[in-house]
C-alpha cells in the first residue's frame, strides 16, 4: 500500500476473524472450504478477481451487524506501518543473527529491533555514544502511535540491555 492509497481507503477487515465468529466449528477457514460449506458451491480459487468476488459473497453471508464487524477492523495506516516494519526487518535482521546466536536477544526481540530500523552497527554506535542509558532510551523511545520503538517493558530491558552492553564491551563491531 502506498501513501497515495491511504486517503481513499477507509479501513480493512480481518475476514478470518469475522468468519470464525460468523461460521463457528468449521473444519478449517480456508476460503475454498468456506465457499463449499457456506455457499454450497466452488469457484476458481487463486484467481485474484474470483477470490475477491467470492470473499464479498462470504462476507454478505455472515449476517453480522456493523458494530460486530467493526471489532475486526483496522485503519489503513496500520497496514502501511506493517509494510514499513517488514521492509526494515528484512533489511536489518541479518546483522542481528549474531546476537541471537550468542543468546544476547531472542528472535522476537531481534525482529522488533530490526523492524524499528536498527541494525547491529546502529546499536553499537548508540552504545559508543551514550552507553547503556542510550540503548535503554532508544529501545523505549515512543513512535507516533505511542508505542515503544523496540520495547519499554522492564523485564525485556533488564534482560537485553545488560547483555548488549557486555557483548559490545567484549566484541569489536564495525
Amino acid at each position: 500500500m502506498t501513501g497515495t492509497q491511504l486517503p481513499v481507503v477507509s479501513g480493512f477487515i480481518d475476514s478470518l476473524s469475522v468468519f470464525k465468529k460468523a461460521f463457528p466449528g468449521q473444519q478449517n477457514y480456508k476460503q475454498e472450504t468456506l465457499v463449499k460449506a457456506v455457499l454450497n458451491t466452488s469457484y476458481a480459487a487463486h484467481d485474484a478477481t474470483e477470490d475477491v468476488k467470492t470473499l464479498g459473497l462470504l462476507m454478505k453471508q455472515t449476517t453480522l451487524l456493523g458494530p460486530e464487524i467493526l471489532q475486526f477492523s483496522f485503519p489503513p495506516i496500520s497496514v502501511h506501518q506493517g509494510l514499513l516494519f517488514g521492509n526494515e526487518k528484512s533489511k536489518n535482521m541479518t546483522s542481528l543473527h549474531v546476537l541471537i546466536a550468542k543468546g544476547v536477544v531472542k528472535h522476537n526481540t531481534a525482529e522488533n529491533i530490526a523492524g524499528s530500523g536498527l541494525n547491529l552497527s546502529h546499536l553499537h554506535k548508540i552504545f559508543q555514544r551514550d552507553g547503556e542509558d542510550g540503548l535503554r532510551a532508544t529501545f523505549a523511545q515512543k513512535n507516533s502511535e505511542g508505542q515503544a520503538r523496540v520495547s519499554s517493558t522492564k523485564r525485556v530491558l533488564d534482560s537485553v540491555i545488560p547483555k548488549l552492553v557486555e557483548y559490545f564491551e567484549k566484541n569489536d563491531v564495525n
